[in-house]
């Protein structure tokens, strides 16, 4: 694996060929970020070449071992940028599981009727998932997803998406 902030200098040449310069991880608040990932953890996780040992329930990412295929793809989608979106324009909540975004509409919009699906879904990641699992490289999955998030930040004018596609809450830099 790459080494925090030093990535491999086929890495880099990699990230620049498909993305452009990556800066570094320092974040300034309220500016918009540039992507693919910047922070060590995700270009660890996000840019290597998905590998695994033909086992089907491993991660082909951290390599983690799932007690069945199907936990393992759903554990893939915590590769990804978070798929879910409130649709309601002045709130800034995003996640990854459908009950997290159930969770958060009934604590914080309880008085409105639950959207269905396509009004908080940002992208399939089942599609992303297969991608990741038939061969594509983790980081050109996730930079298509963030197409996705940045497409979808412009038709419903909301800069929070576009400011942080990846929709990560990161209290501290990762380590």
């Amino acid at each position: 694996m790459v080494g925090a902030g030093n990535p491999s200098p086929t890495l880099s040449a990699f990230l620049t060929q498909e993305y452009g310069t990556i800066t570094s991880p320092v974040r300034t608040p309220g500016a918009p970020q540039p992507y693919p990932p910047t922070w060590a953890r995700q270009i660890n996780t996000a840019a290597l070449p998905a590998t695994t040992t033909g086992n089907p329930r491993e991660c082909p990412i951290c390599h983690g071992i799932f007690t069945r295929w199907q936990d393992r793809d759903r554990h893939l989608v915590t590769h990804l940028p978070h798929w879910v979106h409130c649709p309601i324009s002045n709130c800034t909540w995003r996640g990854n599981r459908v009950r997290q975004f159930e969770d958060h509409w009934g604590r914080d919009h309880g008085s409105y009727h639950i959207p269905g699906r396509k009004q908080f879904e940002i992208f399939d990641p089942q599609e992303f998932v297969n991608q990741i699992n038939t061969g594509t490289i983790p980081a050109v999955a996730a930079g298509r997803a963030i197409e996705r998030i940045l497409a979808k930040a412009r038709q419903l004018q909301k800069p929070s998406m576009s400011a942080d596609p990846w929709g990560w809450k990161i209290k501290r830099p990762p380590q």
